[in-house]
């Protein structure tokens, strides 16, 4: 009975990190939407798509520093299709 209450604490403990990971991972998805939605006011769907397909928080943190800096929503998307075709494997 010790045991299975040890294995429950494990599982708890590793369920909890990994929604806090993917919590952080879809506020960093959240604020990066929000700062193209500030910037250009409209943001495609497909945009939208892609990002919420990314999970790696660097890549993420990346993307938001360009969408800071980018003069458009066009020099950004490519930037972001690029950060896509790295994520699925192809560069």
């Amino acid at each position: 009975m010790e045991y299975l209450a040890y294995a429950e604490r494990v599982g708890q403990r590793r369920g909890f990190r990994k929604g806090k990971i993917e919590g952080k991972i879809e506020g960093r998805q959240h604020i990066l939407m929000r700062l193209l939605e500030l910037r250009f006011s409209n943001v495609p769907e497909g945009m939208q798509a892609v990002i919420k397909s990314l999970t790696d928080p660097a890549a993420l943190d990346e993307l938001f520093a360009i969408a800071f800096k980018c003069r458009s929503l066009k020099s950004f998307e490519s930037r972001l299709l690029k950060e896509q075709a790295t994520a699925n494997g192809s560069s």
